[in-house]
């Protein structure tokens, strides 16, 4: 791979990002930093063969094998990023120090796994749901508008989450610029499902994520304006 395309990608992922304004303010650096390092920890990746997060597996393999190789291009610090994280640390401290919620909470664990058989190979998905109540899994999700609500892989990604903790229903919680959304999901993933979204693993897993991807100006699979709302189905 061509050092010098990395480097210009890597300085316009970190200071040309949509969304956020340049400033000389020493405290929006800070804050910004701060972000970046909490974001990398959340979503450290596993480093451990064929062990991978569910939030890989809904999307792009490629992607994925990148932010391996070159982590520090996956670093975002898109306003809309931002904002997500806050709400969603927002209410998940909320939820820990309210004495009528935290007794029904279940006793926090780092991650959940799942061990695979793939054919010949073992396969571990690790998963980190927001919220895990002793009797379901809540899901905390931002979005701007309200278009297409709930999404399919925010429902796949909490079918996930329950087939790794167990539980038999989950919800999907949106906090939207129009209001805020509920969707009760009551159909664990399978193991076989589970198998073939790691064998139907794809570049891009949805079309559209290669428009607000890090990597589209290295990525031989970059479908450009071609992306659309459209999806390969597992």
């Amino acid at each position: 791979m061509n050092l010098n395309i990395v480097s210009i990608v890597f300085i316009k992922n970190m200071f040309d990002c949509e969304g956020v304004t340049l400033s000389s303010s020493d405290f929006i650096k800070k804050i910004l930093g701060a972000f970046r390092r909490y974001s990398s920890e959340k979503y450290r990746l596993v480093n451990e063969a064929n062990a991978f997060h569910v939030h890989e597996l809904l999307s792009c393999k490629f992607k994925s094998q990148l932010r391996r190789e070159i982590p520090e291009l996956s670093k975002s610090v898109k306003s809309k990023i931002f904002i997500g994280e806050s709400i969603d640390t927002f209410i998940r401290i909320l939820v820990k120090n309210d004495e009528k919620i935290k007794e029904h909470l279940e006793d926090e664990k780092e991650v959940y796994t799942l061990e695979l058989q793939v054919g010949n190979e073992k396969v571990k998905i690790v998963g980190k749901p927001d919220i895990v109540l002793k009797d379901e899994v809540i899901e905390i999700k931002y979005t701007s508008n309200t278009r297409g609500i709930p999404r399919k892989h925010h429902v796949e990604q909490l079918r996930f989450y329950l087939l790794l903790t167990g539980k038999e229903k989950g919800k999907l919680f949106y906090v939207t610029n129009e209001g805020y959304f509920e969707y009760d999901v009551s159909e664990p993933l399978t193991v076989d499902e589970a198998i073939r979204y790691y064998k139907n693993w794809t570049s891009p897993r949805y079309s559209w994520e290669c428009l607000t991807c890090n990597f589209k100006e290295i990525c031989p699979f970059y479908r450009g304006k071609r992306a659309k709302n459209g999806l390969n189905e597992v």
